[in-house]
């Protein structure tokens, strides 16, 4: 570390009171570890001892760095030790109730000791300690940031599906593993280089409670930043995550050599049964930019044989450098087994009356068997989150429109699971397949263990297509298709897993003016749906002490009282982050989302619940809650309102 040292001029009595004061501090600030000191963050301390308190400041090979000690208790004194030099490198002392400044520029990366004391063996009181390293994290004090450093552990709360943002300074050639754990969700850890705009690394779930980046090394030195969410869009809650260097010993383990591999450069590239286009029709289509195990060559190495990862598909696709990019030369594979070559179709002679003959078809309700083959369009958040995992939920293209970073079907919709990569390449025993509506009921599930993954059937490579119409159901339900805001889920199963080892979201719209539940007919009236009460007695977007949840719903077509052509009112609360905090489907009239009614709902007293929702989960006071009623009538159709409402104690 070059030294600049800052001390004013003074007198004899000062210089003897500076040496007694160095003589103590030397020895323990290098024996002892003291708390981090981060870059750009003030921190704030309370000194009772003659002895100072000792800051940690890691530097980097050429950071220049500036520490200021302030305090209105005590004049500072500032001193900075190496664990090579038994006298500080660089000290400062204040002068005229000024802080104290040292000004330092790193030549060897590592651990520095910073002592923050009085000029005097008496001096006791409250500072402020800031670091400031040239260029380093200049927005740590933005809202919503956090910066940390190597060796501390934090606590946080994941508020959103972007996750929380924290900074750190690294140095090049620095090996950092970030682990993450949650009791509410299986975290995802991205470490992003901001200067290079790329990410470095990302997590691996160790667990459902657990992730980890292990030993990802920095190119350069600079800021670093951590995004810490849930693997899921919905996933919130609190996290701790801790940031730590790897040692030596971690960083000695050997190499692990790469299996040969192939990157898929057409959209699609198709998959056949041989090496060659006469093997007809594919069995399969390959995405862009997946990954796939070459296995060996045809004669000439114009085509070889690939397996899809993780599915475990086996066919042939041409080797031509416009196809595919190998880490390997497709020559030096080897020789494969080849099929037969298939026998060219005789042509069919005319007749008078030709009679087609028809393959046996498998009818599935709303159904349509449409091929739908790529290119297909990946569909917002509906990614895997690291962790080893390559792939995404898509559709079809020309099947949906996005729209506010969100899918929207009119007229049909079909979604399948392209998953390219599983963590360590392990086969896929299922995926399991859930879509909720707004209210976070389900509407529809199905398994599928057929390669391709279709979310409505299908498959290898042509899913099912679900036409949207009047009168229109999910598959084998009796659930009608309603315009509106819905979810789609894939849990995808691992061979042994028990629990889903992943899960992938992405919201979607369907809005088609066809559909029952939002289609009036020309001269009927809409219905009429309003929350009447929140608080006893009230309306008003405050609830102090108990909360009501009432709604009035009727068909003007049938009448004017309460209840009149409405067959049920589905009663939902979300809390600030959208999730549901409780729901219930009301029959009669009063619609009450506690029962009771006719004429008095049911209030729901927070102390009398222990300040919980019947589910137990704690209710934020202070907070803003979702009042959302859905009145279904009749003759299917339907209509929302909701309103926001703060729940006081």
């Amino acid at each position: 570390m070059t030294q600049r040292t800052y001390i004013p001029a003074a007198g004899a009595a000062a210089i003897i009171l500076l040496a007694a004061l160095l003589v103590l501090l030397a020895q323990p600030a290098r024996a002892q570890d003291g708390e981090p000191l981060l870059p750009g963050v003030p921190a704030q301390g309370e000194l009772i001892s003659a002895l100072g308190d000792q800051w940690d400041l890691y530097g980097c090979a050429g950071d220049v760095v500036t520490v200021t000690l302030a305090s209105s208790d005590f004049t500072p004194y500032l001193a900075v030790f190496t664990d090579t030099v038994e006298a500080p490198i660089v000290e400062a002392v204040a002068e005229d109730g000024e802080p104290a400044e040292v000004a330092v520029e790193v030549d060897a990366t590592g651990v520095y000791a910073v002592i923050a004391a009085g000029d005097r063996r008496s001096a006791r009181g409250v500072y402020t300690i800031t670091a400031q390293t040239a260029g380093l994290l200049p927005d740590a004090t933005e809202s919503g940031t956090a910066a940390l450093a190597y060796g501390a552990t934090i606590t946080g709360v994941v508020q959103t599906s972007a996750g929380e943002r924290l900074l750190f300074h690294g140095c090049a050639g620095d090996a950092v593993t970030i682990a993450a754990s949650s009791e509410e969700f299986t975290p995802f850890i991205e470490l992003f280089d901001p200067a290079a705009a790329e990410t470095v690394a990302e997590s691996e779930a160790t667990s459902d409670a657990e992730a980890i980046i292990a030993g990802a090394t920095l190119s350069t030195t600079g800021t670093y930043e951590l995004f810490v969410a849930g693997q899921r869009r919905s996933d919130r809650g609190p996290f701790t995550l801790t940031l730590s260097r790897a040692t030596t010993d971690t960083l000695a383990s050997p190499t692990p050599t790469r299996a040969p591999s192939c990157v898929i450069l057409a959209n699609p590239l198709n998959l056949r049964a041989g090496p060659g286009t006469n093997f007809s029709p594919p069995i399969g289509a390959l995405r862009l930019n997946s990954e796939v195990v070459p296995l060996a060559r045809n004669q000439d190495a114009s085509w070889i044989e690939v397996e899809t990862s993780p599915a475990g598909l086996r066919g042939w696709v041409s080797a031509g450098a416009q196809f595919v990019r190998c880490t390997v030369e497709p020559a030096s594979l080897p020789l494969g087994e080849l099929p037969p070559t298939p026998t060219p179709r005789p042509t069919p002679t005319p007749t008078a009356t030709p009679t087609p003959t028809v393959p046996p078809v498998v009818v599935i309700p709303n159904l349509e068997p449409t091929p739908t083959l790529p290119p297909l369009v990946v569909l917002p958040g509906g990614g895997p989150g690291g962790g080893g995992w390559n792939g995404a939920i898509v559709t079809g293209f020309g099947i949906g429109n996005i729209s506010g970073g969100e899918a929207v079907f009119r007229d049909r919709v079909f979604f399948r699971a392209e998953i390219s990569r599983t963590p360590n390449n392990r086969k896929i025993d299922r995926v399991d397949f859930v879509i909720t509506d707004e209210n976070g009921d389900e509407v529809y599930r199905r398994t599928e263990r057929v390669y391709g993954y279709c979310a409505f059937g299908g498959g290898e490579p042509a899913c099912n297509v679900l036409e949207i119409g009047r009168d229109a159901r999910w598959p084998d339900t009796d659930n009608r298709i309603r315009n509106g805001d819905y979810n789609v889920e894939a849990r995808i199963f691992l061979e042994g897993d028990g629990d889903p080892s992943a899960r992938w979201n992405t919201p979607f719209t369907i809005d088609n003016p066809a559909l029952d539940g939002n289609a009036t007919a020309p001269g009927q009236q809409d219905l009429v749906v309003r929350i009447v009460q929140t608080a006893p007695n009230s309306d008003a977007d405050i609830a102090y002490g108990a909360l009501v949840f009432q709604v009035e719903a009727y068909d003007p077509g049938r009448g004017n009282r309460d209840g009149d052509g409405i067959r049920n009112v589905d009663l939902r609360i979300f809390d600030a982050n959208g999730s549901r905090v409780y729901a219930r489907t009301e029959n009669n009239a009063a619609y009450c989302a506690f029962a009771g009614g006719e004429p008095d709902c049911n209030l729901y007293v927070f102390g009398d619940n222990g300040n919980a929702w019947p589910s137990g989960e704690e209710i934020q006071f202070g907070q803003r809650y979702t009042l959302r009623g859905t009145a279904n009538a009749e003759d299917g159709r339907s209509r929302t309102v909701e309103m926001t409402v703060t729940l006081e104690r």
